[in-house]
């Protein structure tokens, strides 16, 4: 049968621990009798469901926050692009230095975006950041797309890659958000 200890720690990322843990309990009753892969699509669409729910209820913060932060980004990766090699004595010819490159915009900076914008939506930490890495890829999908609107050819890679590095890149953020929700459930409120 399923663990309800893991189904709660997700659900938990959504909601308050109580709720969680009632919503995993009558889950946990109804799939003795369904299964386990029952039980997991129904944690999932209840997550889906808390996301949702979250947006929804203040989405002009939501709004907000995506748009601070994909501002905080983009000046973040324009700092990267220009100073970042030379402060760090790096040159862009290397392989080395291209490999940092990468790894601070993939890792780094989206674990850092992810602690930011989770700080700034308390008690909605993982859905403004699952807003924030739907809003990276209409917004990376969109520059390609404007790109190729404009006469150059756009192969279909581009979009492929440029999907595949922002989905990368939302493991870290989402990483950082679970883990200021995972510390704001241990502090008293």
């Amino acid at each position: 049968m399923p663990k309800s200890s893991a189904a709660e720690a997700l659900l938990s990322l959504f909601t308050r621990p109580d709720r969680a843990a009632s919503i995993a309990g009558d889950l946990m009753e109804e799939a003795h009798r369904r299964g386990p892969f029952w039980f997991w699509c129904n944690v999932a669409g209840t997550a889906i469901s808390l996301l949702w729910h979250s947006l929804a209820t203040a989405p002009i913060r939501s709004v907000a926050l995506v748009l601070a932060a994909l501002l905080l980004k983009l000046v973040v990766d324009i700092a990267i692009i220009r100073v970042g090699p030379h402060a760090l004595g790096l040159h862009a010819d290397r392989i080395s230095g291209v490999g940092a490159m990468i790894a601070w915009r993939s890792a780094l900076v989206p674990f850092l975006l992810g602690l930011f914008v989770a700080r700034l939506a308390r008690g909605r930490e993982i859905a403004a950041c699952t807003a924030l890495v739907v809003a990276l890829q209409i917004n990376s999908c969109g520059y390609l797309a404007f790109y190729g609107s404009t006469g150059h050819a756009v192969p279909v890679s581009w979009f492929c890659i440029s999907i595949f590095f922002n989905l990368i890149s939302a493991v870290p953020l989402l990483g950082g958000a679970a883990l200021v929700r995972r510390r704001a459930l241990r502090l008293p409120a």
